[in-house]
C-alpha cells in the first residue's frame, strides 16, 4: 500500500468539503470503488485493495482501544 498516497488522499477529502461530500453517504457496498475513482481522479496511485486494508487496520485499532 502507498501509505504516502493514502494519507495524502486523506488529507486532501478533510480538507475540501466538496470532495467529503462526494464520499459522504456513498453506500458501505460501494465505498471502496467511490474512494480508488476519487483517487484515481485526483491523481493519487491507490487500489481496492489499499483502501480495504486501510479500513481493516482503522477497524483493528479501533476495536483494540475499547479491549485496553
Amino acid at each position: 500500500m502507498s501509505r504516502e498516497a493514502l494519507e495524502a488522499l486523506r488529507a486532501r477529502v478533510h480538507g475540501d468539503l466538496e470532495l467529503a461530500r462526494r464520499l459522504h453517504g456513498t453506500e458501505p457496498a460501494e465505498f471502496t470503488g467511490a474512494t480508488t475513482r476519487l483517487a484515481s481522479e485526483l491523481g493519487y496511485d491507490i487500489n481496492a485493495n489499499d483502501v480495504r486494508d486501510a479500513i481493516a487496520e482503522w477497524v483493528r485499532a479501533w476495536i483494540m482501544r475499547w479491549i485496553r
